[in-house]
């Protein structure tokens, strides 16, 4: 359920949002025709590359659902998060993209020379304006599909979960629909059914650090105070690896999370 009125004209309230509100929506709905035509010069599987890593990037349902090139294959959608590991799926103009799209994205400030000499190994100076101007359409775009249009109704939520298929026999998987059975019961302020989902989460994987800190927030919540301390400082207290399935599924790069890991650990040692 989008969080502003969109009036209905196709079957989908993403493209609706911008007929809508046609004052900015044309020139928005414009932009996004001029990135997706043949005026934009970039190769459209390095496109399609840098809006998949963004998408991951914005946490965006709509983005990461959408498959806008097939016949890409679903292992280019698959690994994504982790395409320096795969370079047999992933171009070497497609990595280097990706890699920009990343700082574009998360550290922009830190984009340097080097990296415009190994995007200049891959793209002509028009390619390099056509992606730097995608990142920005998907970065801007996609969170404001995020914040605005999708659906936010707990219940149908916890309905979807329920009812669930796709994470039977996947440790990964059934860890993350847990995580979210624990945030759908806080947002209901259920703390017990909270507390008892990220439990579930916990024994499932090696490194549980979101399901800890989740289980710390509701158990905080619930007035539990000495316990909610315990769980935050065993999150904190277990390994690095293997990496906790949530900072893959939402950061998409699991290696950002550890220099967070390590200051928050030397700033509690103190």
């Amino acid at each position: 359920m989008a969080r502003v009125t969109i009036k209905s004209t196709t079957d989908q309230e993403s493209h609706d949002f911008y007929t809508t509100y046609p004052a900015l929506g044309a020139s928005s709905a414009e932009l996004l025709r001029a990135v997706y035509s043949d005026a934009n010069p970039l190769p459209p599987e390095v496109r399609e590359a840098v809006r998949m890593r963004v998408a991951l990037i914005n946490d965006c349902l709509v983005c990461k659902g959408a498959r806008p090139m097939p016949q890409l294959g679903e292992a280019f959608y698959d690994n994504i998060a982790e395409f320096r590991s795969h370079p047999e799926i992933y171009s070497e103009a497609q990595r280097v993209a990706m890699e920009y799209a990343e700082l574009f994205c998360l550290d922009h400030l830190t984009i340097g020379e080097e990296m415009f000499a190994r995007l200049a190994r891959c793209f002509t100076e028009a390619q390099v304006a056509g992606l730097t101007i995608s990142v920005g359409y998907f970065l801007a775009f996609g969170r404001l599909t995020r914040v605005l249009i999708e659906l936010d109704d707990l219940d149908a939520a916890r309905q979807v979960l329920a009812a669930r298929t796709w994470s039977r026999g996947e440790p990964a998987f059934e860890y993350l629909a847990h995580l979210f059975e624990g945030e759908l019961a806080e947002r209901h302020g259920d703390w017990s059914s909270a507390i008892a989902a990220y439990d579930r989460a916990i024994v499932l994987v090696p490194t549980p650090q979101s399901a800890l800190v989740g289980k710390a927030h509701a158990l905080h919540a619930a007035d539990r105070r000495a316990d909610a301390l315990q769980a935050a400082t065993q999150a904190l207290s277990g390994p690095d690896q293997p990496p906790d399935p949530w900072w893959v599924y939402s950061l998409g790069q699991s290696w950002r999370l550890t220099p967070y890991l390590r200051a928050a650990r030397a700033w509690i040692a103190r």
